[in-house]
């Protein structure tokens, strides 16, 4: 027994001595080791990647598909069916923000799946916050695209009634009535900003006109591409453009003078610049479309302001709006 007794350290000498020199070389294995993503975290990872509004690609067919299948449905039913099951907040067509409106060539209402009470009467001269014509370039539009095309503009949506950033898809049903319907997107620019821009944005383009009667339009027309001149103001520069869509001077890029814009569409497909050709000969107003923003290049919703320079061109300024 004490024999036994004598030999027990050394016994328990060897077991921590094993323990030690097994937990060392376990941490070092650790250590050196590249650490491995179980797949069930890559997979969350993925999904928290993926983008949770839809894209401007869907947003572009959902739009076509909805306005063609109102289409369908008053070549199959008939106008006065047709009108009043897209008046109907509850019908068919009435899907989410999604709602129809249909307008004729004056301006008239004829259906309306978010506001009835806009039906039989006249919107021809209505601007929205911002002072884009909306019932006129609808009007337009399906009169220079009448297979189908977009802008955008500033529009209360249905549900939550704030005003928001709107893009339409309009489509012509004959030669005096067109219909649409259009998506919203949330405003990251406050209300009261915006509208302050756009008075920035008068008095810039007023500056220019200034300067064009005194200077004349040779000088002014080189001061405006100057794009280290007294007209470029951060991402605000002017451009003026003839009716035919020829840019004269351009302060964003001087290199565009001279070339033909007046087919330019926006990503989803506005002819923002034949909308300028209107609005401008019609006195002047705003038109929104989707631009790249000259310092960042990225594509951002641009409001302009166009107002007539001369009987043969119009002057015309804006900012970014989200």
């Amino acid at each position: 027994m004490e024999n036994h007794i004598q030999k027990k350290p050394g016994w328990i000498f060897l077991f921590w001595l094993l323990f030690a020199t097994t937990l060392m070389q376990a941490a070092y294995a650790a250590a050196t080791t590249k650490p491995v993503i179980p797949p069930t975290q890559v997979d969350n990872a993925a999904t928290i990647a993926k983008p949770t509004t839809p894209s401007n690609d869907d947003d572009i067919k959902r739009l076509k598909v909805f306005v063609d299948s109102g289409i369908a449905y008053i070549k199959q039913y008939g106008e006065k069916k047709a009108y009043d099951e897209f008046n109907n907040p509850k019908g068919k067509f009435r899907q989410g923000g999604l709602y129809f409106f249909v307008y004729d060539d004056k301006g008239n209402c004829l259906a309306h799946g978010s506001t009835i009470s806009r039906v039989g009467k006249n919107f021809y001269t209505e601007l929205d916050k911002y002072g884009t014509p909306v019932i006129r370039l609808i009007i337009e539009l399906a009169k220079a695209q009448p297979q189908g095309g977009f802008f955008s503009y500033y529009w209360p949506d249905p549900d939550t009634r704030n005003v928001q950033i709107k893009t339409s898809y309009i489509k012509a049903i004959n030669d005096h009535v067109s219909i649409g319907s259009g998506v919203y997107k949330a405003i990251d620019m406050p209300q009261s900003q915006i509208s302050i821009k756009l008075e920035e944005v008068k008095a810039f383009i007023n500056e220019g006109i200034e300067y064009y009667r005194e200077h004349g339009a040779q000088a002014a027309y080189k001061e405006f591409s100057n794009p280290n001149g007294a007209f470029r103001r951060g991402n605000m520069y002017l451009f003026v453009m003839n009716y035919k869509g020829i840019m004269i001077a351009d302060g964003a890029d001087p290199k565009e003078n001279g070339e033909d814009f007046y087919n330019t569409v926006d990503e989803f497909g506005t002819p923002f610049v034949q909308l300028f050709t209107q609005i401008a000969k019609e006195g002047g107003g705003s038109v929104s479309y989707y631009w790249p923003e000259p310092s960042s290049k990225k594509t951002k919703l641009k409001v302009s302001y166009v107002t007539p320079l001369d009987k043969d061109t119009f002057i015309g300024s804006g900012f970014y709006g989200d």
